[in-house]
């Protein structure tokens, strides 16, 4: 690309950085997010407080949390979250939630919260720590619209439990996962569009890939583990909507290569049962390497053999990665749903006031209007048996995947032997316009 084809810049080739064309990249994304995801934002109106307000039905609260550093006159290494709680009752503004030991949440007590529940043993002061203090201020019974940032994009509040009466979070109240809470103020329909505002037409294709090959020559010596259980968990997934005769893709082993998954256009659902891949790599050495959307991706079929060759550190030198960076630019423009069954997949590096650069994002700026991520490594036999629930409860509930994924969840932590949070935790929606929330036709 030469100087002359990037937009507002004006300097000769040699003076452009990687830097400066990721900085029109973010600033093309967020046009871009609006137009793919069906509607063009031509107001310039800025959306305040007084229109989430607005937006929000009784029992509904909205908190956009903030994370920031705090500093006088002289530098400090402080950092402080505060959460803006919006809810029917909020007349005058928004209330603030101040948790000024950020940088505690961020290194001790996120330590202890993953190590809880890797270990599976009982956590009992995360909930002290990262959501009493919001908690008390929020009614039961309440749907929650959380708009996240810093440590909490890593953790899901939903399973912290209550030290005091043993109680989960998801038994107390709904959440909605959002990028920002000003997308919960719906955006008007167009004169044209003859359809019902609470419903997607259903037309596409339902997609679910599994375990690909990611080595070309099986060896003991592979540090990758096939998936068994992510390859049961497609075809038993394709089998619910191939009963109901739906039109559907399965694709296995060597099938999944990047191209056949680059090829896939406007799935109506997309479903990827792999290993996500996530490296923390350090900026400043290398701005390709050290790019966190090239950081983060899913393996593909060929992706152990690239991984495999220590003297290579950029990924996409060859087929079998797909980054963030690379899903950015998919089309995905009429897709309901991406579910990423993957260990790890909404990992990511966390910016302030960005979210989770990574997987999560990248499918929502290539138009997907909701997004199922994992937060860490998942038990097979407890994914495939919430994936088969998930969606059977979607076929049948008038195609709510909201509602379906809560009620699989709670099917899990009703049964002994998943009960634990590691097995029904990991996973959370994160939805692009909940304002204009809709429920797939079946």
């Amino acid at each position: 690309m030469s100087a002359s084809n990037l937009p507002k810049a004006q300097l000769d080739e040699d003076k452009i950085s990687l830097t400066d064309i990721q900085k029109e990249i973010e600033e093309i994304e967020v046009s871009l997010s609006d137009k793919t995801n069906g509607n063009i934002e031509l107001s310039s109106k800025i959306i305040d407080w007084n229109d989430v307000y607005r937006s929000l039905a009784p029992k509904q609260t909205a908190i956009e949390m903030i994370r920031f550093r705090y500093f006088t006159n002289t530098f400090s290494d402080s950092i402080i979250y505060m959460s803006l709680l919006l809810n029917e009752k909020s007349k005058e503004g928004p209330k603030a939630v101040l948790l000024e030991n950020g940088k505690e949440l961020e290194t001790k007590k996120f330590k202890y919260y993953r190590n809880a529940t890797i270990l599976k043993q009982e956590d009992y002061s995360s909930y002290n720590s990262y959501w009493e203090p919001i908690k008390s201020s929020i009614p039961d019974g309440n749907t929650l619209f959380l708009s996240l940032d810093g440590v909490y994009n890593q953790l899901n509040p939903e399973m912290l439990s209550n030290p005091k009466n043993k109680i989960y979070a998801i038994d107390q109240n709904e959440f909605v996962f959002v990028g920002n809470t000003k997308d919960i103020v719906p955006k008007p329909a167009k004169k044209d569009d003859k359809k019902s505002k609470n419903t997607i037409n259903n037309k596409g294709t339902f997609y679910f890939l599994g375990n690909p090959n990611f080595y070309e020559k099986r060896s003991a010596k592979n540090e990758i583990p096939s998936l068994v259980g992510a390859e049961n968990e497609i075809i038993e997934i394709d089998k619910i909507f191939k009963a109901k005769s739906y039109q559907t893709v399965a694709m296995l082993g060597a099938q999944i290569t990047e191209d056949t998954t680059k090829n896939i256009v406007q799935p109506s659902i997309l479903h990827i049962a792999t290993h996500g891949y996530f490296t923390d790599k350090k900026e400043g050495t290398n701005e390709l390497t050290g790019n966190p959307m090239l950081n983060s991706g899913l393996l593909l079929s060929n992706a152990g053999d690239i991984l495999a060759d220590k003297e290579q550190s950029y990924v996409n030198r060859s087929p079998g990665i797909l980054t963030a960076s690379e899903v950015m630019d998919l089309n995905f423009s009429n897709t309901n749903l991406v579910v990423l069954s993957a260990c790890e997949t909404g990992r990511g590096k966390v910016e302030s006031g960005e979210g989770v650069y990574g997987l999560q994002r990248a499918f929502m700026v290539a138009g997907a209007k909701a997004v199922v991520i994992s937060l860490f490594k998942v038990n097979d036999e407890a994914t495939m048996l919430l994936m088969k629930t998930f969606y059977e409860l979607l076929l049948n509930n008038g195609g709510d995947f909201r509602k379906a994924l809560r009620d699989s969840k709670q099917t899990l932590k009703n049964n002994p032997q998943f009960q634990n949070p590691i097995f029904w935790g990991a996973f959370i929606l994160s939805e692009s316009k909940p304002g204009n929330f809709s429920k797939m036709v079946f």
